[in-house]
């Protein structure tokens, strides 16, 4: 007795057919991951923070205050003049009385400029400012 085990050849269309549920699960990770990389805006310049040893965490703000050293100035991811930001906040403050602003302004800034600028929020009614500062070991 002689058996034969006949095995039906595989089409092209069959190995198609077991890649698809593959490809497409990929398309959907990279569509996930493209989606949540985009959550988070990126500032309009960098500013290195000044150092501190603090350790509280970042806390999350609605509103964030760029100040570069070489005085350029964004409010709510905007350019802004110098002029202007008392005006902005104010409407801001308008909208969310008990929101946070976030100061990040560079390590190299004038003192002077930062202690403006924060006299600015206290005059226009923001309750709670946090300043961004880098942790030193």
């Amino acid at each position: 007795m002689n058996r034969r085990i006949q095995f039906s050849k595989s089409s092209s269309q069959d190995s198609e057919e077991n890649v698809l549920p593959l490809i497409n699960i990929v398309f959907l990770l990279l569509i996930f991951f493209l989606w949540a990389g985009t959550l988070s805006m990126p500032d309009l310049f960098y500013v290195r923070p000044p150092e501190s040893i603090n350790e509280n965490p970042d806390v999350a703000t609605e509103s964030i205050l760029l100040i570069s050293h070489d005085n350029r100035y964004a409010f709510r991811n905007q350019h802004v003049k110098f002029n202007d930001v008392a005006s902005l906040v104010r409407q801001s403050i308008q909208q969310y009385p008990e929101q946070t602003v976030k100061i990040k302004v560079d390590a190299d800034i004038n003192t002077g400029k930062l202690i403006d600028i924060m006299e600015i929020l206290r005059d226009e009614g923001v309750k709670k400012t946090v300043l961004v500062t880098e942790q030193t070991n």
